[in-house]
C-alpha cells in the first residue's frame, strides 16, 4: 500500500468516529420518480413515462449531514423545513439516519425545498423544483443563531455550512458563526454559493466548484490558470486558510498560503454527479479535523467522490465503502510503473489539461535522503513528475559488477510508492536520451553535480521550449558511500 493511502486508511479506522459535527444550511428533500419510456406522448412531443417506483433521499445540507453520519461522526443539523408533508418526511429521514434534528425549525412562510427528478433507464429526463429562495426572516434567523450557539462548545469538533442559496445562510449568520468558531478554535468548512464570498471571510475552508468560483471572481471558467490565480487573490483577501476548487473530471485544486496544487480525479465511470460536492466537503472536513494533512484529506475525498458519481441519485458515502475503495488503491503502486509508450500517452493527457511535466532520472539503488530531496524538489517544479530508472543491465554497464544491489522492479516499486512521483519508466540505455525525446518533458531536472551543458537531453528540451533545472545535492550522500559503509562498518 502506498504511504498516503496507508495514512488515510488508519485515519478512517481510528479517528472519524469520536468527532462531533454541526451542520447548518439549506435542507432539501430529493424525490426520484423511476420509470420506463418507449414512445412519445400523443398529446405533445414529449416522452411518455410509465412510473415504476418512487424513492426519497436527503438533499442539500441533509445530504452533507448524512455523509458525515455514515462516516461515523456524531452529527447535529440546523436549518428550516416548511410546515408541510415534505418537511415531515425530511425530519423522519433525518431521525432514521440518527442525525440529531431537534433544532430544525418548522416555518409556515416557506415550503420545504423539494427537488423531483424523473429518471428513465438511468437518464434524467426532467427536474422539478419546489422552493422559495428569499432570505429567512430576521426573527427566524435570530432563532436559528441562538439554537446553534447553544450547541457550540468543547464537544464540537467541526462546523460545516452548506449554502445552497435558498435563504438560510445569511451574511449575519455566517459572520457570527465564523467568529465564534475561530474564538473556540473550531474549524469551519463552507460549501459556498452566490457571487459575493465576503460573507465567508475568516473560514477555515471553502469549496466552490469551477463555475461557482468563476462567478465569484468574475472570470472565465475555461481559463483555469486565470481562475486559480484570482482564486488565490480572493483567498488571501478573505483570510481563508484553504480554498478547494472542485474541477469535475480534472480533479481538485488546492489553494493555500504556500501553494496552488492540482490533484487528479480518481478514474471511475460517471453515472450521476448529484451530491458529489456534498460528499467531497464532508470527507475533507472529517479527514482534516481528524488530524490528516489537507493533501491526504483531498485524496480521500477524491476516492469518495469516485464512488458516489457511479451511483444514480443523491447518495451518501459510507465508512466501509470508503475504506474498501482506499484499500483497493493498493495496486496503484504497480500501475504507476509504465512502459515508455504508456507514459507518453499519460504525458499527452496531462499536457492537454495544462499540467507541466517534470522528468528526472537515476539508478536509485539503495534509496537515501539525497534521492528523496531530489525527487521532492523536482515534483515541486510542476504538476506531474515522471522518474526514469536505469534497468539492471544499464546499471551494470555504468557501475560495474555487483551493481545494482536492488533489482530494477524493486527499485521501480519503491520510487513509485512515493507520493511526489506520478509515474516511473525503466530504460535499458546508459542514458535516458531516447525516453526524453519520446516524453518531451516541460522541465528536465538533475542534481547540481552536473553542469547544465552536460545534462543528457538538455539541448532537446530547451529546443522544444522547455527548461533545465539543477537541484542542489546533499553532500556526502550516495549509494556508493552507503555500500562502503555497509561493507566496512569500522570505517
Amino acid at each position: 500500500m502506498s504511504n498516503n493511502m496507508a495514512r488515510i486508511t488508519n485515519a478512517i479506522i481510528n479517528d472519524f468516529s469520536p468527532l462531533t459535527a454541526l451542520v447548518i444550511g439549506d435542507l432539501m428533500l430529493d424525490v426520484n420518480l423511476w420509470g420506463m419510456t418507449n414512445r412519445i406522448s400523443p398529446e405533445a412531443p414529449v416522452p411518455l413515462v410509465k412510473l415504476k417506483t418512487t424513492t426519497m433521499s436527503l438533499g442539500g445540507a441533509g445530504n452533507v449531514a448524512n455523509n458525515l453520519a455514515h462516516l461515523g461522526l456524531q452529527t447535529k443539523i440546523f436549518g428550516f423545513v416548511g410546515n408541510d408533508l415534505e418537511g415531515q418526511k425530511l425530519l423522519n429521514m433525518l431521525s432514521q439516519e440518527e442525525i440529531e434534528n431537534t433544532s430544525v425549525i418548522e416555518i409556515s412562510e416557506k415550503p420545504t425545498t423539494t427537488k423531483t427528478r424523473v429518471i428513465c433507464e438511468n437518464q434524467h429526463l426532467i427536474r422539478l423544483d419546489l422552493e422559495d429562495t428569499s432570505p429567512i426572516s430576521k426573527e427566524n434567523e435570530s432563532s436559528l443563531i441562538t439554537n446553534i450557539k447553544s450547541h457550540i462548545g468543547t464537544n464540537t469538533d467541526l462546523i460545516l455550512l452548506s449554502d445552497y442559496a435558498k435563504g438560510t445562510i445569511t451574511p449575519n449568520l455566517c459572520s457570527k458563526l465564523i467568529n465564534q468558531a475561530k474564538s473556540l478554535n473550531i474549524p469551519i468548512f463552507i460549501d459556498p454559493k452566490g457571487s459575493d464570498y465576503s460573507k465567508y471571510k475568516g473560514a477555515t475552508l471553502i469549496s466552490p466548484n469551477r463555475i461557482e468560483l468563476a462567478r465569484a471572481t468574475k472570470s472565465d471558467p475555461d481559463n483555469l490558470d486565470q481562475l486559480l490565480r484570482l482564486g488565490s487573490d480572493m483567498r488571501r483577501e478573505l483570510d481563508i486558510k484553504f480554498l478547494i476548487v472542485t474541477l469535475g473530471e480534472l480533479g481538485i485544486a488546492l489553494i493555500s498560503q504556500n501553494e496552488t496544487t492540482r490533484f487528479p480525479a480518481k478514474s471511475h465511470e460517471v453515472y450521476d454527479v448529484t451530491g458529489a460536492g456534498d460528499t467531497t466537503i464532508s470527507v475533507i472536513a472529517s479527514a482534516y479535523t481528524s488530524g490528516m494533512t489537507i493533501h491526504d484529506s483531498i485524496n480521500a475525498a477524491l476516492v469518495a467522490a469516485s464512488i458516489v458519481i457511479s451511483k444514480i441519485g443523491t447518495t451518501a458515502i459510507t465508512k466501509p465503502e470508503l475504506l474498501n475503495a482506499v484499500n483497493s488503491k493498493n495496486d496503484e503502486v504497480e500501475e504507476k510503473v509504465l512502459s515508455v509508450d504508456s507514459a507518453a500517452k499519460k504525458v499527452e493527457e496531462w499536457k492537454n489539461i495544462g499540467d507541466n511535466v517534470v522528468f528526472t532520472n537515476g539508478c536509485f539503488d539503495l534509496l537515501h535522503r539525497g534521492h528523496l530531496h531530489l525527487l521532492n524538489e523536482s515534483s515541486a517544479l510542476g504538476q506531474r513528475l515522471i522518474v526514469g530508472i536505469n534497468s539492471d543491465k544499464s546499471v551494470k554497464k555504468l557501475k560495474g559488477e555487483g551493481r545494482p544491489i536492488l533489482p530494477e522492479n524493486d527499485r521501480a516499486e519503491i520510487i513509485s510508492s512515493l507520493e511526489c512521483v506520478d509515474n516511473v519508466v525503466i530504460f535499458d540505455e546508459e542514458t535516458p536520451l531516447t525516453i526524453i525525446k519520446i516524453l518531451n518533458p516541460d522541465i528536465l531536472v538533475k542534481g547540481s553535480d552536473y553542469n547544465q551543458e552536460d545534462i543528457v537531453g538538455s539541448d532537446f528540451v530547451i529546443a522544444n521550449g522547455g527548461s533545465v533545472v539543477s537541484i542542489p545535492i546533499m553532500e556526502g550522500l550516495s549509494t556508493t558511500s552507503l555500500i562502503e559503509k555497509i561493507s566496512n562498518p569500522a570505517n
